[in-house]
């Protein structure tokens, strides 16, 4: 029979006895921290007449203006920490916010302390606004509105601090603590407590503004023209006319026929009608391109890939099709076409189905990371392999030889804040996406002009 290994009770004991020998000797020095950080310009000025009521200079104390003193300061102190707020916070807030914008944060407080909470101010405790400089990663830069004051919080009585906070970088951030301050009585002393909220915020990436949005204008008419060439049927796949009856689907009306004959003409064409599109971002790190200057350049890079597909999703989600989003650091779950997150490590299970809605997707990417470029074409190739022969549309910062493997269904198109217009000639079901010039986006917003006028 196996005896069972002995337990070493000895080194407990020990600890404890450390544990509390160390919070003896440290008392005193945590005590007075605490009452430095809780003096105000009142109890100061109290001590400093408390001071003067000694009576150095004639040898013999004021005893009554002393022990008035010091009757005034251990009152006020014994009297904000019985009346300080202890309040539990929940907070409303909308699910996800572009990065740079307010947002409205509704935080409802009630108070658990016994005795009411007396002259509490209420506010988020901020971010520094420049980061440390031993720190490898910038926080969030956290703009927030005034405190509110409340002079009486009784218990069990509910409250409301409506705020609006602001983060400056995308991603799942987290709201600030709340601060939450007592000054009762007379503002002698200030106990400040923070309290964790523990609310999550996707801020999904910045959209594009100032001279990007003006850059990146004639890549989202390529991709406008690609996907209304899907929808509505190139010229060169034109079949022919026929008269509309009831209940037929219409891909595109020939109005000039319609005029001519007095009836509703539909136009047909040998491809199928498109009922759904894809989109597959890939965000592979490109920290070992030889091009990549900084690592400043690099995260600008990556961001404005972020943002240019928010503006992609703005402009294929108006469309009648249905825009499925794929990220090269997502990989798909072949049992129920779930979506699972890549991120090196670990596998997590983010439970976003291909054809999510729109918040889901600006969700994810507010989560998404760049990966490396091998993970991100495995997972590339296996999204490409569950879309099948339906169009769907790549954005990269990559060059078009690194695409050579995917399948003509799939259309090509490189972005970033340098080259916007360095766009690639991969062909697709609804032709080639070629960079567009000034007349033709003239024409262009010519023909739709009298297209939506003829419909009305």
């Amino acid at each position: 029979m196996n005896e069972l290994p002995k337990r070493r009770h000895g080194k407990r004991p020990i600890r404890f006895l450390l544990r509390i020998l160390i919070s003896v000797l440290t008392a005193p020095w945590r005590i007075f921290v605490a009452t430095k950080h809780s003096l105000t310009s009142a109890s100061v000025t109290l001590m400093l007449i408390m001071l003067m009521a000694f009576n150095i200079i004639w040898g013999y104390p004021w005893t009554g203006m002393l022990a008035a003193c010091f009757a005034l300061l251990m009152v006020g102190l014994l009297a904000n920490w019985l009346t300080r707020a202890k309040l539990s916070v929940g907070c409303n807030l909308p699910r996800s916010v572009p990065a740079g914008q307010s947002f409205r944060v509704t935080a409802h407080l009630t108070s658990t302390n016994r005795l009411p909470a007396l002259d509490t101010l209420v506010g988020w405790a901020t971010l520094p606004k420049r980061p440390p400089k031993k720190s490898k990663q910038t926080p969030p830069v956290v703009e927030t509105s005034e405190p509110e004051f409340y002079p009486l919080l009784r218990a069990g009585e509910p409250a409301e601090y409506v705020s609006l906070v602001k983060f400056d970088r995308r991603g799942l951030q987290s709201l600030p603590k709340l601060m939450v301050q007592s000054a009762f009585p007379f503002y002698l002393f200030r106990s400040t407590s923070l309290i964790d909220v523990k609310t999550q915020i996707a801020v999904t990436p910045r959209p594009l503004a100032g001279q990007d949005e003006l850059d990146a204008r004639r890549v989202l008419f390529s991709i406008g023209d690609w996907a209304r060439r899907l929808l509505m049927g190139d010229a060169s796949e034109y079949a022919g006319s026929r008269e509309y009856t009831t209940g037929m689907p219409v891909r595109r009306w020939d109005f000039a026929s319609w005029a001519r004959l007095g009836k509703p003409i539909v136009r047909e064409f040998k491809s199928p009608s498109v009922r759904s599109m894809n989109l597959i971002v890939d965000t592979s790190d490109l920290s070992s391109n030889e091009h990549v200057q900084s690592v400043r350049d690099l995260d600008e890079s990556f961001e404005y890939l972020m943002s240019m597909s928010v503006s992609v999703l703005n402009l294929l989600s108006t469309s009648s099709a249905t825009v499925a989003m794929f990220l090269s650091d997502e990989c798909v779950d072949p049992v129920d076409n779930s979506v699972i997150r890549s991120t090196p490590g670990s596998l997590n299970l983010v439970g976003e189905i291909r054809c999510g809605d729109r918040s889901s997707q600006l969700m994810r990417l507010a989560m998404s990371q760049p990966i490396d470029s091998k993970t991100a074409d495995d997972n590339i190739r296996q999204a490409i392999e569950r879309i099948g022969r339906e169009p769907t549309l790549l954005l990269t910062r990559r060059k078009e030889s690194e695409f050579a493997y995917l399948s003509g269904n799939v259309s090509v198109m490189a972005v970033g804040p340098e080259s916007t217009s360095a766009q690639t000639n991969a062909a697709s079901p609804g032709g080639n996406i070629t960079k567009p010039s000034r007349e033709s986006v003239a024409q262009h917003s010519q023909e739709q002009n009298i297209d939506h006028e003829a419909v009305s």
